[in-house]
């Protein structure tokens, strides 16, 4: 707070948040930066809707490098033991990413008589006590060897050959800033199915598979608020879910060429290159004022 009040020059604050409403301490110092960047057009209207002047608001998307992340990436040799058509999800395994309604939603679409696997490559490390093992036994699932998980991966290359080695990329969270998990998937080609709500929405177009929502108050204490008052976030529709990775799993070649026109869309509009130009063209104006 006491840098940007004594900084020098245009003062210029970047945020990315997920709920509709912002955390009180947020508030003054961001009132305070002469302009505010956030990455989509959703994250905008949240800002303005937290009292934030329009005006000083300015959509600069992140993005995604379409030289790591591309259809032409050869897979890991590490998923070949996971026969079957594969659903990937990566993130951390909490409530905002519906990392447990994925699970349950995807126990209940495939049966015995279905080859289809879920690829878990999450973890939450602000949970000591996290153990993907005991979640999977308390969830109670009618077939858990479908479900892989992997450990979390370091490597942006190596993440690459995983979105390559799946045949669809499932996402329901309540709620992204930005969500780099989802646009690598797409970059890569993946038929990918997300909410269609927040962050994402800059990008998704209409290649992906936009799960249904409604709005839900938040329950719990996502961040400190005086007045107990979280904002709100997505409710991913579960029959909606099922129904489309469902879809996915049958008409696959549609799903596949979907994929391939998201890949296109995203490499064309979304690249770091293209988000650097936006920024730039931001910082000019800035400076010239």
């Amino acid at each position: 707070m006491g840098i940007l009040d004594d900084a020098p020059g245009r003062r210029i604050a970047y945020t990315v948040w997920e709920s509709t409403k912002y955390p009180d301490d947020w508030i003054g110092p961001l009132s305070r930066a002469d302009e505010i960047w956030i990455p989509s057009k959703w994250g905008r209207d949240v800002l303005i809707d937290n009292g934030l002047p329009a005006e000083r608001i300015h959509v600069v998307p992140e993005g995604v490098d379409p030289i790591l992340f591309n259809p032409d990436i050869a897979p890991t040799e590490a998923l070949k033991s996971f026969n079957g058509f594969k659903f990937l999800n990566i993130g951390r395994y909490e409530e905002r990413k519906g990392t447990a309604k994925l699970i349950k939603c995807f126990d209940r679409a495939f049966g015995s008589n279905d080859e289809a696997v879920l690829v878990l490559a999450c973890d939450n490390q602000h949970d000591p006590d996290f153990n993907i093992g005991k979640i999977l036994r308390d969830l109670e699932l009618q077939h858990p060897e479908r479900i892989a998980f992997i450990p979390p991966v370091r490597s942006h290359a190596r993440l690459a050959e995983i979105y390559q080695s799946c045949d669809a990329f499932v996402s329901p969270f309540r709620a992204e800033g930005w969500g780099l998990p989802v646009i690598e998937a797409m970059a890569c080609g993946l038929p990918v199915i997300a909410t269609g709500y927040s962050g994402p929405t800059e990008f998704l177009g209409d290649t992906a598979y936009s799960i249904d929502f409604r709005l839900t108050d938040i329950d719990i204490p996502y961040f400190d608020a005086s007045d107990s008052n979280y904002g709100q976030w997505a409710d991913p529709d579960e029959d909606h879910l099922i129904a489309l990775m469902r879809e996915v799993y049958a008409e696959r070649e549609a799903a596949k060429r979907r994929g391939l026109q998201g890949s296109n869309h995203v490499i064309e509009n979304f690249s770091w290159d293209h988000a650097a130009k936006k920024a730039a063209a931001r910082l000019d104006e800035a400076i010239s004022r």
